[in-house]
């Protein structure tokens, strides 16, 4: 597994299995055998897939078992076996399996998201892309396989190989020197148990990882856990000094939300699991020595609010930082005595208030104890190869490997079960934890002694259901590795001593913040304190650097006075130049407001003349309308009237006197008749041609002559009626005697 990624096919089917659920080792195999069934692209046998996990996962799955449950699948119409004895998903299962995958997918991308976002704001200068893909393969994924075979170890006994070396510091050693700082906030601000979104990915995949390592089982071992859910176990549970301080809130520790967050898990579990948590009189003692050595450092410290303020961002180890935060908070001094006697005198009875109970035996003996002596030795001998402010101390190392000892000894000998063991120890420090996974090694032991919060919280999920409290409870216990840094003892002498110094000037209250944090950044200052142990020294070293500071202040002061001064002259002139600009503008908007004045009187003269030209362009259209409806009116009465009329009387003469001059009928007679009839043509073709024309048809004359012809017409109906009639009539007479 120390190479293995999970596909995320694998991740959206197996993730949502709750181990206190019953069946859930059969349900787990029957989301990997649907996994692999996707993953084939095509059909599938029973072979192909006990083949893929051994290959893959190191699996070694029970072919019988297997077989059975692809029964079952394809009894439930989830599977559909083939002809060949093969078998594929079925469409609806299929459509189910994608939609789980896209979930699956969108969460990731999400998460991916949220990474970016946060690397933006912390190390935008890093390639997010590529530190996201280090971040999940390097870190994230390494410590999730770990906390998850650790828990499959625990309660198999079984040592799965992994890849041991993934602690932060490592880690972050791979980036430059001015970024880590910056990476390290933005790892932490990821990983935050209140993000539902992030808290669903980092989960998935620790369970899945579980499941996948607990496919090795053996079908007794399987049967034992499964039966886990059923069984109210008991947990006596040693907490070393770290968690006992976590606690109690003394100390600034990323183990405190952990602590804390366990607490309720215990409370939760409390009809499920009997569950207790001791401390024995060694880690009570070692507590008091550490808490007593505390104030007998900071005992002769006047801390004052801004002093505190000032000097938390120095590396103060976690009690002094604690203590310093509550001075802040407080607004008062408060002496190290009143602060710290409270919880030496009287600590047993706190911690009964929290849930944390004596356990009232006496572990004298272990310290000349030969097995305790010799670890506690090659534990030392081990430490050299750290630096040496950050190697543990003999005394430091008694009080684990004696508590290490005591509970190993107490627990059946064999162990056949985790359940066998009741006590346990729980502790976030990882040098404890490796040491436990040395001996458990070296002894060839199945049982794991320590746990880490996450491991015990990932066994506590066989009794609690996974809710969001019990998420954030495992995610706030995965990223302590993200949490924890490197402490320098001899910085936090030197801090402590110009504190001390600072202390005993009589106004040290009313010193600015940044006065304090300049003195405590002297990088000059804190090398002389180092080398000097003399307490007057010590006093005259940081008077000295105070008149320094004061006097760098001056000159800053003086430097300011005299930008100032500068400004004022600048902002004098400019006050000139912008006077003189006041009245060039003023002079400049009168003459601008004059202009105004003649352009509006300039373009009202225009829009007169504009009304005039279309006044005057108006009547002459008029006119020339006019004109152009004259001269088709004189062409209309030339063509229709006057020319026609000079035609009609001319030929009716001309007929009347060369056809019936002379004759019975006379002259008028016939002209008469002739002119009549042609008239009535003419007056009928003038009018139709009128009728064509807008300009003649509106012309009163025309609409005269209009009527005329109408009444001629009638008039002339009228006489050829007559005419006809009288000559039917004479027709009749001739006929009829």
């Amino acid at each position: 597994m120390n190479s293995v990624t999970l596909p995320p096919e694998i991740i959206s089917l197996v993730h949502h299995i709750e181990l206190n659920k019953e069946g859930w080792w059969e349900k787990a195999l029957q989301q990997l055998i649907l996994a692999a069934s996707w993953l084939s692209s095509k059909n599938i046998s029973v072979e192909e897939i006990i083949d893929y996990y051994r290959s893959q996962f190191k699996l070694n799955l029970d072919p019988g078992m297997i077989r059975s449950l692809v029964g079952s699948l394809c009894s439930a119409n989830i599977l559909v076996r083939m002809p060949d004895n093969r078998f594929k998903i079925s469409e609806a299962t299929l459509k189910d399996f994608e939609n789980r995958l896209k979930e699956a997918e969108a969460i990731e991308q999400k998460c991916k998201r949220k990474f970016f976002e946060i690397m933006e704001l912390c190390c935008p200068s890093l390639d997010k892309e590529e530190t996201w893909q280090k971040a999940n393969k390097e870190l994230v994924l390494p410590i999730i396989k770990t906390m998850g075979a650790r828990t499959y170890e625990l309660l198999t006994g079984t040592e799965v190989s992994l890849d041991r070396d993934v602690a932060f510091h490592n880690y972050i050693k791979k980036y430059p020197p001015e970024v880590r700082k910056s990476l390290q906030v933005a790892i932490t601000m990821f990983l935050n148990p209140k993000d539902v979104i992030v808290r669903s990915y980092i989960l998935n995949y620790l369970n899945s990882f579980f499941l996948l390592q607990a496919g090795n089982l053996e079908k007794d071992t399987l049967e034992t856990i499964q039966k886990l859910s059923n069984i109210k176990p008991t947990f006596s549970i040693f907490v070393d000094t770290n968690f006992l301080f976590s606690i109690l809130e003394l100390h600034e520790n990323p183990s405190n939300e952990a602590a804390l967050m366990l607490q309720d898990l215990i409370n939760q579990l409390s009809e499920k699991v009997n569950i207790k948590l001791y401390a024995i009189p060694a880690t009570i003692e070692e507590a008091r020595r550490v808490l007593s050595s505390n104030k007998k450092q900071l005992d002769q410290l006047r801390l004052t609010p801004n002093l505190a303020e000032g000097s938390l961002d120095f590396g103060l180890s976690g009690i002094v930082q604690k203590y310093f935060d509550v001075v802040k908070k407080k607004k008062i001094p408060i002496s190290a005595e009143s602060y710290f006697d409270p919880y030496i005198k009287n600590l047993i009875s706190i911690l009964k208030t929290k849930g944390v109970e004596l356990f009232n035996e006496r572990v004298d003996k272990y310290k000349k104890d030969q097995r305790v002596i010799d670890d506690i030795l090659s534990q030392i001998e081990f430490e050299k190869q750290r630096p040496s402010q950050s190697a543990k101390t003999y005394e430091q190392w008694e009080h684990d490997i004696v508590l290490w000892h005591f509970v190993r000894d107490k627990r059946p000998s064999p162990l056949e079960s985790p359940l066998d063991a009741v006590y346990w120890i729980v502790t976030v420090d990882f040098r404890f934890l490796g040491f436990d996974a040395y001996k458990k090694a070296k002894l060839q032991e199945p049982i794991q002694t320590c746990l880490h919060p996450s491991t015990l919280m990932q066994m506590l999920q066989f009794w609690v259901p996974r809710n969001a409290q019990f998420e954030e409870a495992m995610l706030s216990s995965l990223r302590l590795p993200f949490l924890i840094q490197e402490f320098d003892p001899s910085a936090e002498r030197v801090t402590l001593r110009i504190i001390e110094a600072l202390g005993r000037y009589e106004n040290i209250g009313d010193l600015p913040k940044e006065t304090i944090t300049n003195i405590l950044m002297n990088d000059a200052l804190r090398q002389k304190l180092a080398a000097e142990s003399d307490i007057t020294k010590q006093v005259e070293l940081v008077r000295e650097a105070l008149i320094e500071e004061h006097r760098r202040m001056e000159e800053k002061h003086q430097q300011a006075v005299k930008k100032a001064e500068q400004l004022a002259e600048e902002i004098d002139q400019k006050d000139k130049i912008i006077k003189e600009m006041t009245k060039k503008v003023a002079t400049l908007e009168e003459k601008l407001l004059t202009t105004g004045h003649q352009l509006e009187s300039a373009q009202n003269r225009e829009k007169e003349l504009e009304k005039r030209i279309s006044q005057l362009e108006t009547k002459e259209r008029w006119r020339i309308e006019k004109q152009k409806k004259q001269s088709e009116i004189a062409r209309f009465v030339a063509f229709w009237i006057v020319i026609p009329t000079i035609f009609i009387a001319l030929f009716g003469f001309y007929v009347s006197r060369y056809f019936f001059m002379g004759t019975r009928f006379g002259f008028w007679g016939p002209a008469i008749g002739i002119w009549s009839f042609l008239l009535i043509i003419w007056i009928c073709l003038a009018d139709k041609e009128g009728q064509k024309k807008s300009k003649i048809s509106d012309w009163s004359a025309f609409k005269l002559f209009h009527k005329i012809k109408n009444w001629v017409l009638r008039l002339f109906g009228l006489l050829l009626l007559g005419v006809i009639g009288n000559a039917i009539w004479d027709n009749l007479k001739k006929i009829v005697p």
